[in-house]
């Protein structure tokens, strides 16, 4: 992902996403992260320390978020960040991972390494 849009994330969620974290997926899944995380967020506001996201990579084609929580963390805290992890991975499939535009099932897994494209970045891939 671009920095400057690793930036924009990482000042809207500081909380979660430490300054040093290499976001390594599309630009297109920039906007992906942003509404998972803003929802998430929205509901429940999580203290900085809390949970710290230690890696957002794609992973056989799909977008993951691991993470770190306290062994003294709420552990309803906890189950809703990882709903929100969960509905990034299970999104990413849908959003091609250059532009952010619709892919559907057909820009899944489009090629090895696995990819996620619409019709035309994958145009522009091959």
């Amino acid at each position: 992902m671009q920095r400057n849009l690793q930036e924009d994330l990482k000042r809207k969620y500081p909380a979660l996403l430490l300054t040093g974290l290499d976001i390594a997926v599309g630009d297109g899944w920039h906007a992906v992260l942003d509404v998972q995380l803003g929802d998430l967020l929205s509901e429940v506001p999580i203290p900085e320390g809390l949970i710290e996201v230690t890696s957002i990579r794609a992973k056989d084609g799909l977008c993951l978020i691991e993470y770190d929580a306290l062994a003294d963390a709420d552990p309803d805290v906890v189950q809703l960040f990882d709903n929100a992890c969960s509905d990034v991975w299970h999104h990413s499939p849908l959003v091609c991972e250059c532009c952010g535009r619709k892919s559907g099932v057909e820009g899944y897994l489009r090629a090895e390494p696995a990819r996620v494209r619409c019709d035309e970045c994958d145009a522009c891939s091959s």
